[in-house]
């Protein structure tokens, strides 16, 4: 009978190796069949029906299984798995918490110590998910503790660190991916992490630095670009930054989708430095070249309201609504700041806008939306409710590449709520607030001393 169970047993693993799936089952049913007891052949099933993406088949094996009354390692790590796959955070960890603890006694049947960093990975996924990352550190520390040049446990943990804070640990992490790994995909994400670690810290020079090596050894990627762009706007270098976003976009292939997303964020960087006519100048750049790029115009049309140019702002964000087929886009709140200033709201013409943003707004979870939802709010006279829009987008967790340590754009908000309900001593201790995270932006200067000026009366 054991001969016959191993010679099942080993047809099956054969089979497995030859992607040969369904004969690879037939023979772990019949090895089950001989030794209903043994784990192997439940265990190989549940690794082929994961990879296969069959997922009610893998729950029955669990099942039948948990039958025998028994812990096995492999069984519950798929069990923990699907658990995540279901979002039952909390029943995963428990589930790969019983794993570790069985670690080292004579219940481990793991003992591939390569399964084990996998678990504290998927441990540490789990308490990212449950927006715990101190817990999730706790474990890619357990993993870089057992393998102290893994490079994937090095970058996770540059990540979370980043998110809680400590943007030190960060530069130390990538710096330590950028000595030991020749990976490109690795030595790229290090040279990210550690440039937007470095602008979290406000240590402009030496994130610009970074930013140069990573632009000469892997080029200027869309987001990449907009954030060295940025940085050097930051650094009170318009000129830098527009030769970086030229640059980016001649680097782009003319049908690309990238030259709008570029293009746009250039014309941003104009208009927070009061430059509309070079702004307006890019944005007929990109007009021509993509005349239905509603975001585009969404982004003139912002530059424009910024600088008290509502008419024309009105007419490009209009343009940016009707281009915005499926509604991807929040421009209902902006375009009724606008339309405010020259004309009564109210107007049955222009309740599409309202309608319109009611049905965008009803679930919202991101802070960007409730930024937006704020504008829309503000817009229409319900300035408290704003406040608490912006307040929810205060407490947004920081994104693990970003290079703000804190929420600068929902302090933007902030102030320019404050500034039109007259509470101008508020609006400019928002504005510092933006600019302290921000570093140099002509913008927020610009409204401080108009608060100033108009606290003075």
């Amino acid at each position: 009978t054991s001969i016959t169970y191993d010679s099942y047993l080993y047809s099956a693993k054969c089979f497995y190796q030859l992607d040969e799936y369904g004969n690879s089952v037939d023979a772990c049913e019949y090895a089950i069949r001989i030794q209903p007891n043994f784990s192997e052949p439940y265990v190989l099933m549940l690794r082929m029906y994961w990879e296969c993406e069959e997922y009610e088949r893998l729950e029955r094996v669990i099942k039948r299984f948990d039958q025998l009354g028994y812990p096995n390692d492999d069984v519950d790590y798929y069990k923990a798995r699907m658990a995540m796959r279901h979002g039952d955070n909390e029943d995963a960890i428990a589930i790969f918490n019983g794993i570790l603890d069985r670690k080292g006694t004579e219940q481990q049947s793991i003992e591939d110590v390569y399964d084990y960093l996998n678990v504290y990975t998927l441990v540490a996924t789990c308490y990212e998910r449950l927006d715990q990352e101190m817990e999730a550190l706790k474990y890619l520390e357990m993993g870089l503790e057992a393998e102290p040049d893994d490079v994937f446990f090095l970058n996770r943990i540059a990540n979370v660190c980043h998110v809680l804070g400590d943007f030190e640990r960060s530069v130390e992490c990538a710096d330590r991916i950028l000595q030991l790994s020749e990976d490109d995909a690795y030595r790229k994400r290090a040279y990210d992490a550690k440039a937007a670690a470095l602008a979290c810290l406000m240590r402009f020079e030496d994130a610009r630095k970074v930013c140069e090596e990573n632009a000469q050894k892997y080029g200027l990627s869309r987001w990449f670009a907009v954030d060295y762009g940025e940085l050097l706007v930051r650094m009170n270098d318009l000129d830098a930054a527009v030769k970086v976003m030229r640059k980016a976009i001649a680097e782009s292939e003319p049908g690309d989708d990238n030259i709008k997303f570029l293009i746009g964020n250039l014309c941003c960087f104009y208009g927070n430095e009061g430059k509309v006519d070079e702004a307006y100048e890019v944005f007929l750049e990109g007009e021509k070249l993509n005349p239905d790029d509603y975001h585009l115009y969404r982004s003139m049309g912002f530059v424009f309201l910024d600088h008290g140019r509502y008419e024309d702002a009105a007419r490009l964000l209009k343009k940016a609504f009707e281009l915005d087929k499926d509604r991807r886009s929040y421009t209902c709140g902006l375009l009724l700041q606008a339309i405010k200033n020259f004309d009564d709201i109210n107007k049955p013409e222009y309740k599409i806008y309202f309608d319109v943003a009611e049905e965008q707004f009803t679930n919202i979870e991101t802070g960007y939306a409730y930024i937006k939802y704020s504008e829309y709010l503000w817009a229409t006279g319900r300035f408290d409710e704003a406040i608490k829009a912006c307040e929810i987008a205060l407490e947004e967790k920081r994104s693990k590449d970003s290079y703000f340590s804190g929420p600068y754009d929902a302090w933007h908000e902030l102030a320019v709520v404050y500034f039109n309900l007259g509470e101008y001593a508020k609006s400019k201790e928002c504005y510092e607030k933006a600019a302290e995270i921000f570093g140099h932006n002509q913008l927020y200067i610009d409204n401080v001393a108009e608060c100033e000026k108009r606290m003075q009366g």
